[in-house]
């Protein structure tokens, strides 16, 4: 799988976060989280944010943050509610941006 060139914010911490958050938030490969979030979503159909981190064997507050900006950038858009739960599915420009990354 190619990198997806998706111009999407990185993690951040809060200003009240120990320095040992902020330092995880810089670790963190967040461009690969939303390439793995949209090829799920792509490739598996649409779910929840629990359903994307079962899927992906990830854990949920990895992956539940990763939805708005997706969202934002016109990659996935809300589908409905399940259980409580909003629905995620990947929009024309998600499935495009995923062919362009084969």
């Amino acid at each position: 799988m190619n990198q997806l060139q998706l111009d999407l914010p990185p993690p951040r911490a809060r200003r009240a976060d120990p320095q040992t958050s902020k330092a995880a938030a810089l670790r963190v490969k967040h461009g690969e989280l939303y390439q793995l979030v949209l090829w799920s979503l792509a490739t598996s159909g649409a779910g929840s944010s629990h359903d994307v981190a079962a899927r992906l064997s990830a854990s949920l507050v990895s992956i539940s943050p990763r939805m708005k900006p997706l969202e934002v950038a016109g990659f996935i858009t809300r589908s409905g509610v399940r259980d409580g739960r909003t629905i995620w599915e990947v929009t024309p420009a998600g499935v495009a941006a995923c062919a362009g990354a084969k």
